[in-house]
């Protein structure tokens, strides 16, 4: 709802800026990384004799961010900024289990990559510190999880039962969080450009197509049995999100 406005009121704004010195549009790409992890991981481990198990969820999520942005700048220091923000996730889960006794020997293994968008539409306060240009900002923001894809591999050994083994592809489409998004950092003049290195929060509240527990989220991309009544199970593929996020964004703006 937010962005559909802010795309209608492109032309508007684009017709303004010619009218008013005090009103520009300025256009450009944000890069940065993340501070603290997109995903969450976690490890359980069960021992009690020669029974054993283990559940393991693991993310390496400390990558590029990247995407284009719109900013305006309108009179008494305010403006708004747009952004498409890209990044790639990705994670891998295990679980064993051995209970030698029964006898039972299982393992599942999964691996799990995705696009991920934030579409944050943030209102910006410009200030002049010592001659030099600050500014904090804060608005709606929205992050998207798409072309979730990976591998399950699974084993089971169960005598008297045939011992079985099985490796397919998993997908799915994902899910969408709600949040909200603040900031802070400097403008820098660079050549008739705008260097802009900010620090940005943002708190996730709910997700679409999630279920909540912990205050975490589950994204789901695939629909499998689930091995374990555990919400961390491995046989229901999952991305589960941080809800506090920190990272460092450098802007370039023409």
């Amino acid at each position: 709802m937010f962005f559909r406005i802010a795309f209608r009121m492109l032309p508007l704004l684009l017709v303004l800026s010619n009218a008013n010195a005090q009103i520009q549009l300025h256009w450009g790409v944000e890069a940065g990384i993340p501070i603290t992890d997109t995903l969450s991981s976690y490890s359980l481990n069960y021992a009690s004799g020669q029974d054993y198990e283990l559940s393991r969820y693991n993310s390496i999520t400390k990558r590029l961010l990247i995407g284009p942005c719109l900013r305006v700048d309108l009179p008494k220091g305010l403006g708004l900024e747009f952004d498409a923000i890209y990044q790639r996730v990705n994670v891998d889960s295990t679980f064993i289990e051995s209970f030698p006794e029964i006898p039972l020997y299982s393992s599942t293994f999964q691996q799990i990559h995705a696009n991920r968008w934030q579409f944050p539409l943030l209102v910006q306060y410009n200030r002049t510190i010592r001659k030099r240009d600050f500014f904090v900002e804060v608005g709606p923001s929205i992050s998207t999880f798409v072309n979730a894809k990976g591998t399950l591999s699974s084993s089971l050994i169960e005598p008297p039962i045939v011992p079985t083994s099985s490796t397919g592809p998993v997908s799915g489409q994902g899910g969408t969080l709600a949040g909200i998004t603040t900031g802070a950092g400097m403008d820098i003049p660079l050549f008739h450009k705008h260097l802009r290195p900010e620090f940005r929060y943002s708190h996730w509240f709910s997700a679409n197509s999630a279920v909540s527990a912990g205050g975490l989220f589950y994204l789901t991309t695939g629909n499998f049995s689930t091995f374990l009544a555990a919400p961390y199970a491995v046989g229901s593929p999952s991305l589960r999100v941080n809800p506090n996020e920190v990272s460092f964004l450098l802007g370039l703006t023409f």
